[in-house]
């Protein structure tokens, strides 16, 4: 935990420079050096260095005499930065020093060493806090990755970005994140059994992160699985949560098209096409059984059970398509849960355009080019004084968000590329603004500093206009190597292994039993040149090589 601590207290602006020399005497005990022997019980926690404003508290009283209302006068005047006011806090320190003994070149070079870092440095207390719930998390992170996810997604409900930076932590440490359900789902995020052999454990969406729904509704439906079990259909679902208190339509509506009657029926069309002969028909039993019109067995009167019968049959049509399902989920849900509409195109984006993920350009210098790829899910056109179009488009990848700027130039270049739903390169350059957001952490005297990054785009390339499409995804290439000589095979991996980009190979060879499809691990570029080398090189024409 005192590690941590200093962690904490190092990684800000002033304390950040004295990093290096933190490490270094820390594992090399002989490099540490006091500018003064008084210092040492003071420093020597932390390997001579400084480290929390208690110790330049502590190292003002001892070096030059100072009280603590001194010191705490010189911590805010460091902190303010008032030229004056330093001045004459260093005029006091250095007396102070010179009637304690201390050389004026010693105490210089102490005052030297506090100055910048007295104004953002944090109290030891403070530090030690931040520790302890550092160490706590990591515990808990280690130990209990589904539970500890499951509360963190619960805590950024709000936040789809950080949700989805959740979700893909939950990848990394074998979590499965399992889909909202009315049969399974509480309304937070709660942990389950994973459904797949290659998951360590499973987290399941709270029916309360879904939009539009709310706390009330689904505390009806709760109380109703409670009372009654799992539901069996949606009539089922309709009668026994409107019995409870649930009676918005518009609800049931936005849990349908979330996917959350997936385990009863996984046609959402034909749900939404019944629900108001189910809901119509729950409302006149609830009425009903207000009314103590029930029957001698306890069923539902007669002229309710014609219209619950009715319901029951689902419709026979087509689903929602893929685009429109999608859609629905990041409307609803925040994010696309079941998959992303980018995945099958990040290997190309990553492999072949070399395009940083979305989450590291706040990393990224000022002006800095950089090249970024992603699915565009919004673009404004704004004009100029001079009548010129300009636009705004949002960028997202499965790691983040970023927004892009066209200029005239650019967008009337790109702009008929630059297409809702399409996946684009762009080439740019990093553009950086301060924006001034509330008190820094505790120990700061000023408004803390952030930057907004936003990406001056130069060029767009397409890389599939509609990801949501039905077909939507990477151009592959397919090699036929019947009768190939192992020669031939190692030239043709020798050309493969150059011609690196994002799109999979399957090599394709006719066996007795059959063509056989092998899909190899390299990812290649399916550009025509490389069709017709391999064609060349292997011998034949379009059936030794080509891309679908």
């Amino acid at each position: 935990v005192k590690e941590l601590a200093a962690m904490v207290a190092l990684y800000r602006p002033g304390p950040m420079a004295h990093i290096p020399r933190f490490i270094r005497c820390k594992f090399n005990p002989d490099q540490i050096q006091y500018a003064h022997p008084w210092l040492e019980p003071i420093l020597e926690e932390t390997y001579g260095v400084i480290v929390y404003q208690d110790q330049v508290l502590k190292i003002v009283q001892a070096i030059a005499g100072f009280s603590l209302g001194q010191a705490d006068l010189l911590r805010r005047a460091m902190g303010k930065k008032k030229a004056s006011e330093m001045e004459k806090q260093r005029e006091n320190f250095l007396k102070g020093a010179s009637e304690k003994g201390v050389g004026k070149k010693i105490a210089e070079q102490i005052f030297g060493e506090i100055e910048p870092f007295a104004g953002y440095a944090f109290n030891g207390a403070h530090a030690a806090c931040y520790a302890m719930v550092a160490y706590q998390t990591a515990y808990l992170k280690a130990n209990y990755p589904a539970e500890y996810l499951a509360a963190l997604m619960g805590t950024y409900i709000d936040n789809s970005e950080k949700v989805v930076t959740t979700l893909e932590e939950c990848g990394r440490l074998a979590v499965q994140v399992l889909p909202p359900d009315v049969n399974e789902s509480s309304a937070d995020f709660t942990v389950h059994a994973p459904t797949e052999p290659r998951y360590t454990g499973a987290v399941r969406f709270g029916l309360v992160a879904i939009k539009n729904v709310g706390k009330a509704p689904v505390e009806a439906i709760l109380a109703a699985r409670e009372k009654g079990g799992k539901f069996a259909s949606l009539e089922d679902f309709c009668t026994r949560a409107f019995a409870e208190g649930l009676t918005s339509k518009s609800v049931i509506e936005m849990l349908i098209k979330a996917g959350t009657f997936a385990s009863i029926h996984p046609n959402r069309r034909a749900l939404l096409e019944t629900l108001d002969d189910c809901c119509n028909s729950a409302s006149r039993g609830a009425k009903d059984a207000r009314a103590g019109l029930i029957s001698l067995f306890g069923d539902a009167a007669p002229e309710d059970a014609a219209g619950t019968q009715a319901s029951a049959s689902l419709p026979s049509i087509t689903d929602f398509s893929r685009g429109e399902l999608l859609g629905m989920e990041k409307e609803l849900l925040g994010l696309y849960l079941s998959e992303h509409p980018l995945k099958p195109f990040e290997p190309e984006l990553r492999r072949k355009h070399k395009a940083m993920r979305l989450d590291a350009v706040k990393e990224t210098q000022p002006n800095q080019e950089i090249t970024v790829g992603g699915l565009i899910t919004g673009v404004r056109t704004v004009f100029t004084k001079k009548g010129e179009a300009m636009l705004f488009v949002t960028l997202e990848d499965t790691s983040g968000v970023v927004s892009v700027t066209c200029f005239p130039r650019t967008a009337s270049e790109y702009g008929k590329k630059l297409l809702m739903n399409a996946v684009v390169v762009v080439k740019g350059k990093a553009s950086h603004r301060e924006r001034f957001g509330g008190k820094a952490q505790a120990g700061a005297e000023e408004e803390e500093k952030t930057a907004q990054v936003e990406v001056l785009a130069d060029r767009v390339e397409t890389i599939v206009e509609n990801a949501m499409a039905a077909d939507a995804r990477p151009r592959s290439v397919h090699i036929r190597i019947d009768g190939a000589t192992r020669n031939m095979l190692r030239m043709l991996r020798e050309t493969l292994v150059v011609r690196e980009g994002g799109s999979p190979l399957y090599l394709r060879v006719e066996t007795m039993g059959g063509e056989v499809r092998i899909k190899s691990p390299l990812l290649v570029d399916p550009d025509d040149a490389l069709i017709e080398q391999v064609r060349r090189m292997m011998g034949g024409g379009p059936r030794r090589a080509w891309v679908e």
